[in-house]
């Protein structure tokens, strides 16, 4: 069966079609399109009114005749997807599935390629035991001519006790010079005592390159390893678990080294080393130690015994995080030598320093003084030269009937240093000279939503308003159209202005609401009340709907009313008027037969807190579909306890029948924790679980 035109028939959903609508008004507009205010209310009335009309111009195709078990088309895209499952009961162990692209570009605008088909093969005959087979056949059409077929092979096996991962990337284009490189991956280990490895990979413009490696490990913490490419490289080692201590002898082509590592902590202090004797390439030995606080700490990199690198930091943490103090100093042979400086005191200062001994330093203060005015300093500086500087004053406002602020900005940046490279890239083009900025905000005590608020520039003492908006004695709102061309390059857009833009709104409450504008896109905007319940509402003159509001008791009902006749109900009742313990349902009943309910069940107790959320509904996307959730946590004497059930029903969409999800945590302690994730399918459990006596537990 197919999405036909039927002029009787509304049978997508409504909210569907008033996006797909506005989002093609809101493009056309942004890219200077010309569009006749009444061709375009045409368009939406007839858009509304007869919607299976642009659902078919969108390309929408189901094929429920297919020999596949699923199959999709979205024609106008070019978008096809079919599968053939190899037991339809049970779909976990695989099948065939072909995706195809006529214009991939439509959906990943910056690839190289015109048309893409991939032919996907997956075998998973016993289900739970992670052994598969996935081979990937792709053609590929480029966008300037030329095409390339392949393979792609994943492939999980066992062999005896060894388990085996095979990857193999292989183009079928053999005598072209730019073909893709041949690529193969094979390991195998017993997840014991041994593993081995090999790759191979030939780009076709140099030799080609293989690699062998091997691992031999056992439980008294000794381990040898071997990898054989150009050179032959191995290892050998002990692992030490009383002390910590690792000691390793590495062979690089027939020369030895020896290497040791060590951690230690008491509790209160830590400490690692690292040393490797690389003979005549030098010793080079890397140490880290501080305090569990982390008031003190350092680091330290040396080769043959020269010191390459240093660093400490210190610090004043006793009344952390009100106030502390922090200081990182470092010395470096290629970073040279600088210190960073935090001061912070809640609610009063913020100081932060960056003071390298050469080079560009920063300094940003931020301070509240005891009248609440708050000041703040960015500055950078080079050689004592100032090249950035951004000096913000705000000073709240209280005389009584009104609540508010003033700012005030002043931005210095010199020509052509390190931040006019980054605003630049930002499309920040008003952020590469000096300027000064006022902004002020007055609202009411006793009515915020009656307020004043405008952003001014200054320029030689006089204020030029960019923004101003009212609700005081009137609905205005003015954007100048500096303002207009500055935003519209911060995002990119080279639309250009060339007026401002004003809005006035007009309210009289229980009897409508009219916006208007000196756009002639936007002439007009108005919702009338026409008989308590039906609002009209009205664009540039001309009806686009009617929609109905009521409230009784502990149930609010939306009612919406198409030109058309088509109606959409929407309900939503509670139990109770309390927060915490409470059932909602929300209903959406319309157009036609299209139906969706959801349910809310929630019980926020202080030690235990229950929430239940149910979806479901019969419409022509989604078919006869069913979603929930059920959340549990629990606190208990310090244990605490989640967990999440989900089931997904959804028939139109590629996912098996009846998913049944599930995660779970526990916390009692750094000693007692555990977290799984699951997926039941066919009553199966696949997913893991984890915790701090077993580890890692896999259910497959």
């Amino acid at each position: 069966d197919q999405l036909t035109t039927d002029s009787n028939s509304d049978r997508l959903r409504m909210n569907r079609l008033l996006c797909f609508g506005f989002l093609a008004l809101t493009i056309g507009l942004a890219n200077g399109a010309v569009v006749r205010e009444a061709e375009m209310m045409d368009m939406l009335q007839g858009m509304l009114s007869n919607p299976d009309q642009y659902a078919t111009a969108l390309g929408m195709v189901r094929n429920k005749r297919s020999t596949w078990d699923k199959e999709f088309n979205l024609q106008k895209m070019g978008f096809g997807f079919k599968i053939k499952y190899n037991d339809i009961s049970n779909r976990a162990k695989g099948g065939v599935a072909e995706v195809s692209f006529k214009d991939v570009r439509k959906f990943f605008s910056g690839v190289p390629a015109k048309s893409v088909k991939l032919t996907v093969t997956f075998d998973n005959k016993n289900v739970g035991d992670m052994l598969f087979n996935l081979k990937v056949d792709y053609e590929v059409g480029f966008l300037f001519g030329g095409q390339d077929s392949g393979k792609v092979h994943v492939e999980r096996k066992q062999d005896g006790s060894f388990y085996q991962f095979n990857f193999e990337f292989q183009s079928n284009s053999q005598n072209n010079p730019d073909r893709p490189p041949t690529m193969k991956l094979e390991l195998k280990s017993d997840w014991k005592t041994k593993a081995f490895g090999k790759s191979y990979f030939n780009d076709f413009k140099h030799p080609a390159k293989e690699y062998n490696w091997e691992m031999d490990f056992n439980k008294s913490g000794t381990f040898k390893g071997k990898f054989q490419g150009e050179k032959v490289y191995s290892f050998e080692g002990q692992y030490n678990d009383a002390t910590k201590k690792v000691d390793l002898v590495v062979d690089f082509d027939g020369q030895k080294y020896n290497g040791m590592a060590d951690y230690d902590f008491d509790g209160t202090n830590g400490l690692i080393k690292i040393n490797f004797d690389l003979g005549p390439a030098g010793k080079f030995n890397f140490e880290a130690k501080g305090v569990k606080d982390l008031s003190d700490a350092s680091v330290k990199f040396l080769v043959n015994d020269k010191d390459m690198f240093s660093g400490k930091v210190k610090g004043n943490l006793k009344n952390a995080p009100k106030e502390f103090k922090y200081e990182l100093r470092w010395t470096g042979v290629f970073v040279g030598d600088g210190k960073v400086r935090v001061v912070y005191n809640r609610f009063k200062t913020l100081k932060v320093q960056f003071l390298p001994q050469t080079g560009m330093t920063m300094e940003h203060i931020m301070e509240i003084g005891d009248d609440k005015t708050l000041n703040m300093r960015t500055t950078a500086t080079n050689n004592k030269n100032k090249e950035f500087e951004t000096v913000t004053k705000v000073t709240p406002v209280n005389d009584g009937t009104n609540v508010g602020y003033n700012m005030k900005v002043d931005w210095f940046i010199r020509n052509r240093n390190p931040f006019y490279r980054i605003f630049y890239r930002l499309n920040c083009l008003h952020c590469l000279a000096n300027f000064n900025l006022e902004s002020n905000m007055l609202m009411k005590k006793n009515k915020l939503y009656k307020f004043d608020f405008d952003i001014s520039s200054v320029v030689n003492g006089k204020k030029n308003k960019e923004v101003y908006i009212t609700t005081k004695d009137k609905y205005y709102a003015l954007f100048s159209k500096h303002f207009l061309n500055e935003m519209g390059l911060l995002f990119n857009s080279n639309k250009k202005f060339s007026k401002e833009f004003e809005v006035e709104g007009e309210w009289n409450p229980g009897k409508y609401l009219k916006v208007t504008s000196n756009r002639s896109w936007l002439k007009s905007f108005m919702i009338e009340n026409m008989d308590g319940y039906m609002r009209k509402v009205e664009f540039n003159g001309k009806e686009l709907l009617k929609a109905g509001f009521g409230k009784s008791g502990r149930q609010l009902k939306q009612t919406v009313e198409l030109p058309s006749g088509k109606k959409m109900d929407t309900k939503l009742t509670w139990d109770t008027d309390s927060f915490y313990k409470n059932t909602a349902k929300l209903t959406l009943d319309g157009p036609d037969a299209n139906k969706v309910e959801t349910e809310f069940d929630w019980d926020m107790s202080p030690n235990t807190k229950v929430m239940k959320v149910k979806a479901e509904g019969d419409n022509e996307f989604l078919g006869k579909f069913k979603v929930t959730r059920d959340y549990l946590y629990e606190y208990n004497n310090g244990q605490q306890t989640f967990n999440l059930k989900g089931l997904t029903n959804i028939p139109t969409s590629p996912l098996p029948n009846n998913l049944e999800t599930e995660m779970e945590a526990k916390y009692n302690g750094n000693d007692d924790y555990m977290f799984g994730s699951y997926v039941l399918m066919a009553g199966e459990k696949f997913g893991f679980q984890f915790d701090d006596s077993t580890g890692f537990q896999w259910y497959f």
